[in-house]
């Protein structure tokens, strides 16, 4: 065992930090990334697996928010017309109340009436890239069917309640979706269809009384109505704001990814030259040092 002397220990401890700080430049220079072992740096390592991850999370977010808005613009494109629809049968409803009206120019009304009802039920039935969008999460059956024998024209809701949300990239979940019962079958008790139905049923009778009185059916469930497609304008604007959000949340991560990341390739190259000039320095004057010891001459 060749023992060292402290100048050559020295000259060698030197030449080995000097030659990390070639082999980090050099690595530098040529992936143009500041990291390439969790050594370089780790603090810096652990803040940039931070930021990946939040990256990460904030595009799948951006994902979801792209399907979601899909969902939640076919709901209010197809409720507007729900509230056309309603318009009409309230126009229908005071036409068919003037006293000069026939028993058949009612029917006829009557006919047109049934023919909006059974609209209504197809936009309960709204389907959306293959899934029913008002079945709450049992999305692949029709939450309703046409069914004449029953008082408001349709059989019971087939559907469940609704509990699909999405992320927003604050961490807070935004409730994206809500179902053709609570949208047409008021708590209350006041039912879109039943309105409807009850209208074609006084028109079809011939009676005064009843169509007058399905008039403020008709209204009540139009302002029903119109209520639901204020819920999915307003869910609208919130998946217009998240996916801003997340936007400019992932420009600050990408760049915080960066700043953590990229090589400052000036710096490098400037880090190269000053270590191999040092390192020929030392080289040089090691080479003008008196030889001291055995281990001078091996090699």
């Amino acid at each position: 065992m060749i023992n060292l002397d402290p100048l050559s220990e020295q000259f060698l401890n030197g030449m080995a930090r000097l030659n990390v700080r070639l082999d980090r430049a050099q690595r530098q220079l040529s992936s143009g990334r500041r990291i390439s072992v969790v050594s370089d740096e780790p603090d810096r390592v652990a803040r940039l697996v931070e930021t990946r991850n939040d990256l990460g999370r904030i595009e799948q977010i951006q994902r979801n928010l792209g399907i979601v808005k899909g969902d939640v613009d076919t709901a209010e494109a197809v409720l507007q017309s729900g509230v056309s629809l309603l318009e009409r049968a309230r126009t229908l409803a005071v036409q068919g109340a003037n006293g000069t009206q026939t028993a058949a120019t009612r029917r006829a009304i009557s006919a047109e009436v049934g023919d909006i009802l059974e609209h209504l039920v197809g936009i309960a039935n709204t389907t959306f890239q293959g899934r029913y969008l008002f079945g709450g999460d049992r999305d692949t059956v029709p939450p309703y069917i046409v069914d004449p024998s029953q008082t408001n024209g349709v059989g019971e809701y087939a559907g469940t309640d609704a509990t699909r949300s999405i992320e927003h990239p604050t961490g807070i979940r935004i409730v994206i979706s809500h179902t053709a019962q609570e949208i047409f079958e008021d708590p209350a008790g006041q039912n879109v269809f039943a309105a409807v139905k009850e209208l074609q049923r006084a028109l079809a009778a011939n009676d005064d009384g009843a169509i007058e009185a399905a008039i403020g059916l008709v209204t009540t469930a139009h302002g029903q109505l119109g209520q639901a497609l204020g819920t999915f304008g307003l869910l609208q604007n919130q998946i217009s704001e998240a996916t801003d959000f997340a936007g400019k949340q992932q420009t600050l991560d990408k760049i915080a990814q960066s700043n953590l990341e990229d090589a400052d390739l000036a710096a490098a190259t400037v880090e190269l030259n000053q270590a191999r000039f040092e390192q020929q320095s030392a080289y040089a004057a090691r080479a003008r040092a008196p030889r001291t010891s055995l281990f001078d001459f091996l090699g």
